[in-house]
């Protein structure tokens, strides 16, 4: 199986969501409309042909676009917003829109009924009233409501979502903060977990990458260890890398959405990582691919590329092809943890 095997099917998924939205959305010409999580641009790019005045806010960068932890201040009179795969993160960003639209300014929430859309209204509750199902086409629904002028128990920054956590390791108990929709919703990942157990201690003063870091859990171990390291850590989601760096504090913390645009970080004694699979409901293993191949430009002659991935993840061919010395060095039945070297 190839790594390519599942590229496109979130760009479909977009594409046909988004479309769904677009036959049913009723915005007054002139007023201003705040976007929200419209990964590939399909809903704002069609609101701003048709003459809208629009501001986007997207929490995962792509390679299209940064990203932002919270919207920008407003007010709005109207918004979209693609639901979210993770229920957390998305009542964080009911809250978001929530303190940046005006009362009685309207809400379109859409998705796919195999992510969850058809349980969005309560969700809404109490900052939005009226919520009702506008269309239902194509495995998709649209739900519209309206700002209430409810502001009681609104959290309306970031930091007032973020929660102390305890992750347990091996050695004991580590304090760690997350926020809403980060990985791994504040516990120790298995993967991650497994990675740790068998990753050997870093050289003095290396200097170390953790891409697609969520809340810095590798980084941060890495940092206990040994504390002469440098530390970069780079994640899409912007929250994540906010918390990132509450949780790594001496570390470089960036949000960068493509494995191949890190030279200016470049060369790494070692790179770590736990990269992401899916896309939203769709698997993708673009982030896996191009990590293989940064890791082959990125690392120092000699360095090493260490990987956990569920099982099924077809890594062995590209690590063998762009890497030398590829080796699976632990599978516990569900993940694998993969270590390569830059010839």
């Amino acid at each position: 199986m190839s790594l390519d095997r599942f590229d496109g099917r979130s760009h479909d998924r977009e594409r046909t969501v988004a479309d769904v939205l677009l036959d049913v959305l009723d915005v007054h010409p002139g007023v201003p409309v705040l976007v929200a999580d419209d990964a590939f641009k399909f809903v704002g790019d069609s609101l701003h042909e048709d003459g809208h005045s629009i501001q986007r806010w997207w929490r995962v960068a792509t390679e299209q676009h940064g990203a932002d932890v919270w919207p920008s201040s407003g007010p709005y009179q109207a918004a979209t917003l693609r639901l979210s795969k993770d229920k957390g993160a998305f009542e964080m960003a009911i809250s978001a829109l929530a303190s940046v639209l005006k009362p009685g300014a309207p809400i379109w929430v859409y998705g796919a009924n195999d992510e969850g859309i058809k349980s969005a209204h309560k969700r809404l509750t109490p900052w939005f009233t009226e919520a009702e199902t506008i269309d239902t086409r194509r495995h998709c629904r649209v739900i519209r409501a309206t700002r209430s002028h409810e502001t009681e128990c609104l959290r309306s920054s970031l930091g007032d979502w973020l929660r102390t956590v305890n992750l347990a390791f091996p050695d004991g108990d580590i304090v760690h903060q997350s926020y809403p929709g980060v990985f791994a919703k504040g516990t120790l990942d298995p993967g991650t977990a497994l990675l740790l157990s068998v990753l050997p201690p870093p050289a003095k003063s290396s200097h170390i990458l953790d891409y697609a870091c969520g809340a810095g859990v590798i980084g941060g171990a890495v940092q206990r260890w040994d504390k002469s390291v440098q530390l970069t850590l780079i994640d899409a989601d912007a929250v994540a890398v906010d918390v990132a760096q509450k949780n790594v504090p001496n570390a470089v913390v960036e949000v960068g959405a493509d494995p191949m645009n890190i030279g200016h970080h470049a060369p790494f004694d070692l790179i770590v990582s736990n990269p992401p699979i899916h896309d939203g409901k769709e698997r993708n293993y673009r982030v896996v691919r191009r990590l293989i191949e940064s890791a082959a430009r990125h690392l120092k002659p000699g360095a090493a590329l260490w990987m956990v991935v569920q099982r099924q993840v077809p890594v062995a061919d590209p690590l063998h092809t762009h890497l030398a010395a590829a080796t699976c060095v632990i599978d516990d039945g569900r993940f694998q943890v993969w270590r390569a070297i830059r010839s």
